[in-house]
This record gives structure tokens, C-alpha cells and sequence, in this order.
């Protein structure tokens, strides 16, 4: 028979052995016989005692440890839900920054690569007027000017710019032009001139330099 912490009758069966032994020697020296329950009781408190210092040898002491034994392992402890909440939300604020961010670096490569198509296009009507002595005559459609421009003077000018909004033109009278991408909106909106701050403006390029054109921090 077995019981926790490894004690066994067998354990307390070889300690009584061994008080047997010690009883006998004892005898042999002359000294007076110890009677045989106490001697049984003396090995049974022994076994307990090795147990003891078996099972609960790591526990300490008046706040301090047995000397030998090993610390103990402590669990530790998972986050609570106020805490996982407050990290969700920290997270969420990040990342409602850094999409705002991001959608606002899209649209401004956007915007950007519009400006360099429309002065690319503008370029290739210069050119035209170089050769021409003037500027197209009767163009009000992007496919019309396409037409004049491709490919002698610009191989395939992009027929949308940064949003995939089209082109509008106007060079219907031969002595000036007009380019215009309407903005990430994609709608007419005011067409004042000089410097604008929001994407959804319209950028102008008129006779070669731009009329209407964003700058700074663009919302």
C-alpha cells in the first residue's frame, strides 16, 4: 500500500528494521531493552518525519525556505478583461490613425502622378504648336486632342489620370488650351486659380504652365 508523498509500509517497515537493529546493539551493550510498541512507534514517527520532509520540504518556514529545498513554482497570473480592453482600444486608436495615413499617402501619389501626366500631355501640345505655328483647333474631347498628339508628339498619352477620372479639354479656338482633371471626385468644382488644398479640387494646366494646382497638406 502507497499513500501520497511517496509513503509506503514498506518505508516504514525498513525504519522499524533499522530501530530493531539499533535495539539489539543496544542490548548487546548492556544498556536497558526499550519495549517493542515504542520502538515500533519510534520507526513509524521516523517514516513520517522523511514524508514530511519529502512533500513539504520547499514550504517555507517562518518566511524563509528550508535550507535544500527547491522554490516553489508560482503561477502567473493572465490579464484581466479591463486590461485586454484597454489594450483593443489603444490598437484601434493606432489604427485608425495609420489608415487615415495611409489613404492620405494613396491620394497623394495619386494626385501627384496626375501633375506630372497633364504637364506631359500639356509638353506634347507645345510641341504641336511649335510645329503648327498654333494651337489644336476644334478639340473639346480628350479623344479628339489624342488623336492629334499620338504618336508624332507623345506615344500613348494616358487617357485617365490618378482617380481613373478622364480628361477634359478645351482647344477650340487654336490661340490657347485648357487641361483639366476634375479631382479625386471626379466632379466640376471652382476653377478660381492658383492654389488649392483639398483633393478634390480641379487641376488646371493652361498654355503650358498650370493655372489651378495643389499645394501643402491636402485633405
Amino acid at each position: 500500500m502507497q499513500g501520497g508523498g511517496g509513503l509506503t509500509l514498506s518505508g516504514i517497515w525498513q525504519v522499524r528494521s533499522d530501530t530493531d537493529c539499533q535495539f539489539r546493539e543496544r542490548v548487546k551493550a548492556g544498556a536497558r531493552p526499550e519495549p517493542a510498541p515504542f520502538r515500533v512507534f519510534r520507526g513509524v514517527r521516523a517514516g513520517l518525519t522523511a514524508w514530511h520532509h519529502t512533500c513539504l520540504g520547499s514550504r517555507p518556514v517562518n518566511g524563509k525556505a528550508r535550507h535544500g529545498s527547491r522554490p516553489r513554482t508560482v503561477r502567473e497570473q493572465g490579464f484581466t478583461l479591463i486590461e485586454l480592453l484597454i489594450v483593443v482600444a489603444i490598437i484601434g486608436l493606432i489604427a485608425s490613425i495609420a489608415v487615415v495615413n495611409l489613404l492620405n499617402a494613396v491620394d497623394k501619389a495619386k494626385q501627384k502622378r496626375t501633375m506630372a501626366d497633364i504637364r506631359t500631355i500639356g509638353v506634347a501640345v507645345e510641341a504641336y504648336s511649335t510645329d503648327n505655328a498654333r494651337y489644336p483647333q476644334g478639340v473639346a474631347t480628350w479623344p479628339g486632342l489624342k488623336v492629334i498628339i499620338n504618336p508624332h508628339f507623345m506615344r500613348e498619352p494616358p487617357d485617365v489620370d490618378g482617380w481613373q477620372n478622364g480628361w477634359e479639354v478645351d482647344a477650340v479656338t487654336g490661340v490657347d488650351y485648357t487641361l483639366v482633371s476634375e479631382g479625386k471626385d471626379g466632379a466640376i468644382g471652382p476653377r478660381t486659380g492658383g492654389q488649392t488644398g483639398y483633393f478634390d479640387c480641379d487641376i488646371l494646366f493652361v498654355n503650358g504652365r498650370f493655372y489651378q494646382w495643389p499645394t501643402g497638406t491636402q485633405t
